[in-house]
């Protein structure tokens, strides 16, 4: 009689056990990331990535891990100076004058995520010129790698 106590009492213990396990199964469907893109391990640092700003710059910051190269993109409650005039100056990107102040800051490359530039003020940028201006771009992957050198 006490054997079949001990075997209920068993059973009775892995009900609880059974609903634990069962409890602790993930079925929360996990958010897609954007796929680091392939011109940032041809980059060299400090990189710039465009379009700068928005939800964009955490997944920039997310890729910034791998390798933890420097770069200005970031995405905090407000908006540090040098950030801004980086952003400021890289809207005319590529010219004479953002190609300088961007080579001042130390910036010696800029990715470009062409499916993300409709409706930003980089919208257009693959598409305008770099004759003359001693730079070099690269299509890598669907992405862009301007090297400023």
């Amino acid at each position: 009689m006490a054997r079949g106590r001990f075997v209920a009492l068993r059973l009775a213990l892995l009900i609880p056990l059974v609903l634990v396990v069962a409890e602790g199964i993930n079925r929360t469907p996990h958010p897609a990331l954007l796929r680091y893109p392939a011109a940032m391990r041809a980059a060299q640092e400090p990189i710039l990535v465009l379009p700068s700003g928005g939800s964009l710059e955490m997944s920039i910051m997310l890729w910034s891990t791998n390798g933890f190269p420097r770069i200005p993109n970031g995405l905090v409650t407000f908006v540090p100076a040098g950030q801004e005039r980086i952003r400021s100056v890289s809207m005319t990107f590529p010219d004479p004058a953002s190609i300088a102040a961007l080579r001042a800051a130390g910036i010696r490359s800029v990715v470009v995520l062409p499916e993300w530039l409709g409706g930003t003020p980089w919208d257009g940028l693959p598409g305008r010129p770099i004759n003359g201006l001693g730079i070099s771009r690269e299509q890598i992957d669907g992405t862009i790698l301007y090297r400023l050198g």
